[in-house]
Formats: structure tokens, sequence, C-alpha cells
């Protein structure tokens, strides 16, 4: 049995699974990359809810003698970090390991083909709260990979001004997105996206009334559907968001940001349409552990 805890920018996943079979999947928000301070460190009561979080963990699993804990864009981010591991060390006995941008473009990349065997040039996204990973490959290999300083809560905290978004707000988004987000040309890409805003825009596409990642595993959004999404949150409010069928209303004021990043990349891979996968970094580690593979 293994228990992995993975502190990502916009919220906190944790899984227990036990070979292919997964027991414990669920999300704590969190966002802590809008926790920085104005010096880039994470303010105390962030520091504190990690703490806690961990904490509460180790009480919930009491069997579970080995925890897998990691970190990803924000963490790496916070000056702070350093001090960070140590109270973790000396308040839970548990230690934080922070992934470089390769390693968590890795483990994206290795928990997105443990379930899907896709062929070809692969073109596999990763959007996070504070950044978007792309990597390329071909079948398992991965070729080339790039981590974006940009996710779905750092664009709406630097663009949202009012809610919905005034006009502005929105063109000034879409024209940042496109000026900073870069896919390598001259490639038939098969397109697979992970991460929770993907999942999201899954399960509201199938008008889905209670979350099943399974299901939502290998399904495919077309270009059209990544539209109509982009127009239905521009016209509403957070509130009315929440309301449509689907939608996980912790991530209801993120979603124009992060349908606004996937319609780029989409439209700048030249394809029509893109794989959702369920899984991600958390799923990869568990996989480079069970293999033996460094990521």
């Amino acid at each position: 049995m293994e228990l992995i805890v993975e502190f990502g920018s916009n919220a906190c996943k944790v899984m227990q699974c036990r070979d292919n079979r997964i027991f414990v999947d669920y999300r704590i928000p969190l966002r802590l990359i809008s926790s920085l301070d104005a010096e880039g460190s994470l303010k105390e009561q962030a520091v504190q809810s990690i703490l806690g979080i961990i904490s509460d963990i180790k009480r919930r699993f009491p069997e579970m003698q080995k925890i897998i804990v990691v970190g990803t864009e924000a963490l790496r981010r916070a000056k702070n970090a350093p001090k960070l591991k140590e109270m973790i060390v000396q308040q839970t006995g548990q230690e934080l390991y922070i992934l470089s941008e390769e390693q968590e473009a890795r483990a994206a990349f290795k928990g997105i083909t443990s379930a899907l065997n896709p062929s070809g040039s692969i073109l596999a996204f990763d959007i996070g709260g504070a950044s978007t990973e792309l990597i390329y490959g071909n079948g398992e290999d991965i070729e080339h990979c790039e981590s974006l300083p940009m996710g779905a809560v750092s664009l709406n905290d630097q663009f949202r001004t009012s809610d919905p978004y005034t006009n502005c707000a929105f063109h000034a988004l879409e024209l940042h997105v496109e000026k900073f987000l870069k896919v390598l040309p001259g490639k038939s890409y098969t397109l697979i996206g992970t991460g929770g805003s993907i999942s999201t825009m899954a399960a509201v596409a199938a008008g889905m009334q209670v979350f099943d990642a399974e299901a939502l595993n290998g399904s495919v959004l077309s270009r059209a559907e990544i539209f109509r999404q982009v127009l239905l949150y521009r016209s509403y409010k957070t509130p009315q968001i929440c309301e449509i069928p689907g939608m996980d209303p912790a991530r209801a004021d993120l979603m124009l940001a992060a349908t606004m990043l996937v319609c780029q990349i989409i439209h700048k891979a030249n394809t029509d349409k893109l794989t959702v996968s369920t899984r991600g970094v958390r799923h990869g580690i568990i996989c480079a552990r069970r293999s033996g593979t460094p990521l």
C-alpha cells in the first residue's frame, strides 16, 4: 500500500493505492501560489495549513509506514521552502521533496502513459495552479519538456478584476497567453491534457452529476467544446458557474483562465481535439517507484 501527498500550487492531492487499484483520491483546496507574500515567501497561514494537513493525514492513515510528500511550482518559488522542510520534519517526521520542473514534467508524463497508450508524436500538457508543463514524447519516451510560468490560479490572480471578467481583462488575458505560450511546430501531435481543470472540463462536457475519474480518463474534448466552455465561463459569474453540471465549485473562478490556456494549446498544436487524462504527477511518482526508475 502506498500513500502520496502532492502539494500543488492550487490544491493538495492525497492518493492511497496498491498496484493499479486506487482506494483513496481526494483534493484539498489550498491555492499556495496565492499565499506567497511580496518577498516570495509562503505566508504563515499557508505554512500552518501544510503542517496541519500532513499531521491530519498521519492520523487518518495510521497504518501507513511510508508517506511520500512532494511539492511543485509554488513550493519551488517559495523562498522559505528550506525552513518549511525543516518544520515538516520536526513536527511530523515526514520529508518534503520539492520536484524540479523536469521531474514534475516526467512524473506527469509517466502518470498519463500509465493508463493511456498513445502513439506517434505526443504533446502532453499539465495545467497547474502556477505553471503549465509541456511534454513532447513518442510512445513512452520523453523527447523534450518545458515548464511555462503560468497556470490557472496565477493567471486568474493577475487578470481578474471583476466577476465576471470585463472585456478589457478578458482580452488582456487572451493576448498574454497567446504571446507567451509557445508550441514546437512541424509535427502532427496526439494531444493529451491532464490536471484538475482538464478533468473538470471533461466532466462539464459530459454533464456528469457525480465525478468519476476513471470514466473520464481517455475521453475526448473537441476544439468546438473547448471554445463553447470559454464563452460559457466568460459570460457567467462565479456562483452561476458553480451550478453548471460537472463543475467543481472550488475551481469555478479559475475555469476561464484554464480554458483559455487549453484553447491556445489546441490552436498552436494545430489539432481539433485532445484526449483527457485524469492521471498525473502523483500517479507517475508511484509508477517510477515501482519500476525503480528515477524521474
